[in-house]
């Protein structure tokens, strides 16, 4: 699983099932690579190629629609075809 610390405090925060919980984003060091990630309270554009990560995985995604309040969850659709729903923290590929 990727180290995520909050770039403001560069402490490790984590919620209860392991995904970073800051809204400020957070750094995933994947060998060499630092990703920016963005929390999953900021809300990602829609019919757009994104990152999200899942389970500690970078996946291949696109937000299928908007929502009526910010709180819901999205809807996604992931490259081979499969939806979820839920929020995810996300970045841009």
């Amino acid at each position: 699983m990727p180290v995520a610390y909050d770039t403001k405090k560069g402490i490790t925060r984590r919620n209860e099932s392991g995904v970073p919980k800051s809204s400020e984003g957070v750094i995933c060091h994947a060998g060499k690579i630092q990703i920016t990630i963005n929390s999953p309270d900021r809300l990602a554009p829609v019919n757009c190629s994104l990152l999200i990560l899942v389970d500690g995985n970078l996946l291949r995604a696109r937000r299928t629609s908007h929502i009526e309040r910010k709180n819901r969850e999205m809807e996604y659709i992931l490259e081979d075809g499969s939806k979820i729903v839920g929020r995810y923290p996300w970045t841009y590929p």
